[in-house]
């Protein structure tokens, strides 16, 4: 908690730099959407080259084939995102509502199975809003490819620096106490 407090200046700033940055992508979520797709194979890339250099560095040991095509294989499926955003953003936004349809399910499920647990509401609740988000995404299909993963990261970032301001700002009065 010390470091926390000691730096709340910089924690605020993060915070805030996190929410423009999530406001910025909710202005412009097809923007966004085909940036995270360009900046996931410029990652993959990057990592497979790396993987590549550590299979040659260490060419004697027995994983030096599985690495070597493993780094291969970052390096061309980068390759296939960076020259074909749209087909990589269709897939990133079928996995993502995919994975929010089966959340919202489970969520259910064990919302109904918990019948005497305090605020199991929150579960009906949460997997209620995954269900329809997903069911949303599924309607909307093609159209809705072009700014989902946009709009969901913006979102994210939104909370994530609403949080950490709120911690940063728990973290001053300590200091004022």
């Amino acid at each position: 908690m010390k470091d926390i407090v000691a730096n709340w200046k910089f924690i605020l700033f993060e915070g805030v730099i996190l929410v423009i940055l999530g406001l910025l992508a909710l202005a412009m979520p097809v923007i966004a959407t085909f940036g995270l797709a360009l900046f996931a194979g410029w990652i993959l890339i990057i990592v497979g080259v790396m993987t590549g250099f550590r299979a040659f560095r260490v060419r004697g040991q027995d994983d030096f084939w599985i690495s070597l095509l493993s780094g291969l294989a970052f390096v061309l499926i980068g390759i296939l995102m960076i020259n074909h955003p749209v087909a990589t953003i269709f897939t990133l936004t079928g996995l993502v509502t995919s994975f929010l349809a089966v959340e919202g399910i489970s969520k259910l499920f064990l919302f109904s199975y918990l019948e005497k647990v305090n605020y199991r509401w929150i579960l009906l609740v949460s997997g209620g809003a995954s269900l329809l988000l997903a069911i949303l995404v599924w309607v909307g299909w093609p159209d809705t490819t072009h700014w989902f993963i946009g709009l969901i990261f913006g979102i994210n970032l939104i909370f994530a620096g609403t949080a950490l301001s709120a911690v940063a700002l728990q973290a001053r009065n300590q200091i004022h106490r």
